[in-house]
């Protein structure tokens, strides 16, 4: 079922990943490596941190404070990118003095 539902996502992944290491003056083969392996670790962790939650309190609050979580980073993500003049890239880069 995840092959289903991140299909369309993974291109838009890897590209962002050339875009985003070319900006940061990365090889871009370094870039999508990185995220591949963020992107692996995301896969075999979520549910593993699921699981005992939706032991512990149920499945259905469990997956709804799943929900509750990619929609703060969602909004997080865009109120950083605003911040930055709407350039992703810009949030995680370093400023130098």
């Amino acid at each position: 079922m995840s092959g289903i539902g991140l299909s369309n996502v993974i291109p838009i992944m890897f590209s962002s990943a050339g875009k985003l290491s070319t900006a940061t003056g990365l090889p871009p083969s370094r870039g999508l490596a990185l995220t591949m392996c963020i992107a692996y670790v995301g896969l075999l962790a979520g549910p593993l941190a699921i699981g005992p939650l939706a032991e512990l309190i149920g499945l259905k609050p469990a997956l709804t404070m799943l929900a509750f979580s990619v929609f703060a980073i969602g909004c997080g993500w865009v109120v950083l990118s605003y911040r930055s003049g709407g350039v992703p890239w810009e949030i995680s880069r370093a400023r130098v003095a």
